[in-house]
């Protein structure tokens, strides 16, 4: 696992009420690879995020809402 740094989703994450993050594995120009528990199967599993560098951001203070840094073209990442 690699370091964290503050646009990666935080450790202790749980996503769809089932994924829980635990580290980073990777990351490169699209996306961020996590380290992850699946709660229902209770196995490891990676978790791969959409996240291409340079164009969104991501508040970790707060929350872990992803933001375009396009402002009003925002609509187009889903």
């Amino acid at each position: 696992m690699i370091q964290t740094e503050p646009h990666h989703l935080r450790m202790g994450t749980r996503l769809n009420n089932r994924y829980l993050i635990q580290g980073v594995l990777g990351e490169g120009g699209f996306g961020i690879t996590y380290v992850g528990m699946d709660e229902v199967l209770c196995q490891k599993v990676a978790v791969k995020e959409f996240f291409p560098r340079g164009a969104i951001t991501r508040n970790n203070q707060q929350t872990n809402e992803v933001v375009s840094v396009y402002g009003t073209k925002a609509a187009n990442f889903h």
